[in-house]
C-alpha cells in the first residue's frame, strides 16, 4: 500500500485502474499481496528520441522478457512447478517451456 501512496499517478484514475486490474489478474490468491507500480516517468532529457530506433528495440525486448519471466513465475506458482501443466496452459510443448525457464534462470523445483 505504501508503494501505491508514494507513486505520483500521472495517468490519474486510468493508470490506477490498469495497475489494480493487472495486480488482480496476476494475484495467486484471493488477496492482492503485491502491486507493481509503473517505473517513474523519465525527465524530458532522458526520453528516447525517434532518431534512435535501437533504444526502442532494447526497451521493447526488455519489456517482453520481463513480462514473460513474470508470467512463467506466476504459472509455476499456480501449477506448483508442474512444467507439463504450465506447457498445456501456454499451448506450448514442455520442451519449449523448459527452454524458456532456462533462458530466464527459473527452476521449476523451487515452486513445488
Amino acid at each position: 500500500m505504501s508503494e501505491m501512496q508514494r507513486y505520483s499517478w500521472p495517468g490519474n484514475v486510468r493508470e490506477l485502474e490498469n495497475v489494480l486490474e493487472r495486480s488482480f489478474v496476476l494475484a495467486t490468491s484471493s488477496t492482492i499481496d503485491y502491486v507493481d507500480t509503473p517505473p517513474p516517468l523519465l525527465k524530458e532529457d532522458d526520453r528516447c528520441t525517434v532518431s534512435d530506433p535501437h533504444v526502442w528495440k532494447t526497451v521493447r525486448q526488455e519489456a517482453l522478457a520481463d513480462t514473460e519471466h513474470q508470467y512463467l513465475e506466476d504459472a509455476l506458482r499456480r501449477f506448483r512447478g508442474d512444467v507439463k501443466a504450465v506447457a498445456r496452459s501456454m499451448e506450448l510443448s514442455p520442451r519449449a517451456v523448459y527452454m524458456k525457464l532456462r533462458n530466464h534462470g527459473l527452476n521449476p523445483g523451487r515452486f513445488r
